[in-house]
């Protein structure tokens, strides 16, 4: 379940809000609100490249190949 108060924003002008999961494989990893919690790095590449496909789009160069896409971004999941 979500708080986040960003479709209040949306009401007044144009925007995405896009979640990335930053968790572990592990079905027990800690969660965000944990001390023990450990950012699964692989999400910050992903989350940087999904930004720099939106830029991409918006200035009108060729977009990705979404199977180069995801697997630039993760490598071997």
């Amino acid at each position: 379940m979500t708080g986040e108060d960003f479709s209040f924003y949306l009401q007044r002008v144009p925007g995405v809000f896009f979640r990335v999961g930053a968790a572990g494989p592990d079905p027990d990893w800690p969660n965000n609100h944990s001390p023990l919690f450990t950012i699964d790095e692989r999400a910050l590449s992903l989350g940087a490249s999904i930004w720099i496909q939106i830029i991409r789009d918006q200035i009108g160069e060729s977009p990705i190949r979404r199977k180069n896409f995801t697997s630039s971004c993760l490598g071997k999941v």
